[in-house]
C-alpha cells in the first residue's frame, strides 16, 4: 500500500535557500524545509507545490514567490507558525514577485488575491489529506 496527497504540480530539482525570511521566534526543521531564527529559509531538493493558488496562472514571475509562499503556508497548517504571520508571508510573496520581473498592477492583483481569497483558506486550513492505494 502507498500513502500520498493530491494537489502538487511541481517538484524542487535543486535546494533553493533565500534569506530574509523573518516570520518566526524559533528554527524549524522538517525533512524538505529549514528556517532559521535569523531568517535563512532553505527548501530541500524534492519539495513538492502546486504553483501559484486560485485563478492566478503559474508565470515565471511568480514561481519563486508560489514556491516560499507555499513552504511557509505548509509550516502555518503544520502548526510550526502562527496563523498571525500569514500576512507577513504574503508580502514575502510579492516582493518576490516584484524582484522576479512582475508589474507593479499584477501583483497588487496577486497580492489581493493570496490575503483574500481561497490561498488563504488553503493557508491557514487542515494539513493535505492523505490517500491510500490500492
Amino acid at each position: 500500500m502507498i500513502e500520498y496527497k493530491k494537489g502538487y504540480k511541481y517538484q524542487l530539482c535543486r535546494s533553493y535557500t533565500l534569506d530574509g525570511v523573518q516570520v518566526g521566534q524559533k528554527s524549524i526543521k522538517t525533512p524538505y524545509i529549514v528556517l532559521t531564527q535569523t531568517g535563512k529559509l532553505t527548501i530541500r531538493s524534492g519539495y513538492a507545490w502546486d504553483g501559484a493558488s486560485g485563478i492566478a496562472p503559474d508565470l515565471k514571475t511568480n514561481m519563486r514567490g508560489s514556491l516560499i509562499h507555499d513552504v511557509l503556508c505548509q509550516l502555518i497548517r503544520q502548526g510550526y507558525l502562527k496563523k498571525s504571520v500569514y500576512d507577513k508571508t504574503c508580502d514575502i510573496f510579492i516582493k518576490v514577485c516584484r524582484e522576479d520581473g512582475m508589474g507593479r498592477i499584477m501583483a497588487k492583483l496577486h497580492s489581493i488575491g493570496v490575503r483574500t481569497g481561497i490561498a488563504k483558506r488553503i493557508a491557514t486550513g487542515k494539513p493535505k489529506k492523505v490517500y491510500t492505494a490500492p
